[in-house]
């Protein structure tokens, strides 16, 4: 289902105030411009949520111009990397979280589609990002409290871990890095 299209300022955008930038919401499967009509298209931390990202690579080839880009990060969930005294018990929280996702390892996937995609000249990145505990939070506690009511872990683990997380946030030693994959290629 396509969303209505809005254009304006977007609250918390660090371009929703530079002239001449339009912001859209649609159908990544169905974008609303003709071919050809970009040099060159991007996404980030997208294709985790996508049911056929094969298709929306193919849609973002055909809008950009022959001889553009197509450019596409994301990250790894099950590759996130947080300190913990409690190995066995971050595995399992961050599997969860993991599971919740409908492509959790969408960034190791990347380079693949976008081959079967047909992108030529590929280019592949891999970097790692450290996020602030407030992310972390944000970022855990959903799928969390999702699994708990789900009965696929108790609420006793998830307050142990994040009670762990808090404490070593509240002791300066909090640490979380999620790994990202870069893929650009050629249309």
């Amino acid at each position: 289902m396509a969303r209505p299209a809005y254009s304006g300022h977007i609250r918390g955008c660090r371009a929703a105030s530079r002239p001449g930038i339009e912001f859209r919401v649609g159908d990544a499967c169905a974008i609303p411009y003709p071919d050809g009509f970009f040099d060159i298209a991007r996404t980030e931390r997208v294709f985790l949520y996508l049911a056929d990202r094969l298709s929306v690579i193919h849609e973002m080839k055909r809008v950009v111009k022959p001889g553009g880009r197509v450019c596409l990060i994301d990250t790894d969930l099950d590759c996130t990397a947080i300190y913990s005294s409690k190995p066995g018990l971050t595995r399992k929280m961050t599997s969860t979280v993991a599971a919740s996702m409908p492509n959790p390892n969408s960034a190791r996937e990347l380079p693949a589609l976008a081959r079967r995609a047909g992108l030529k000249d590929i280019k592949t990145e891999v970097f790692a990002v450290e996020s602030p505990h407030e992310f972390f939070v944000r970022a855990m506690t959903g799928s969390l409290s999702k699994a708990v009511e789900s009965g696929i872990v108790s609420r006793s683990e998830v307050d142990e871990w994040l009670g762990e997380q808090a404490w070593l946030h509240a002791n300066g030693e909090f640490f979380q890095m999620w790994f990202f994959v870069l893929v650009c290629g050629a249309v």
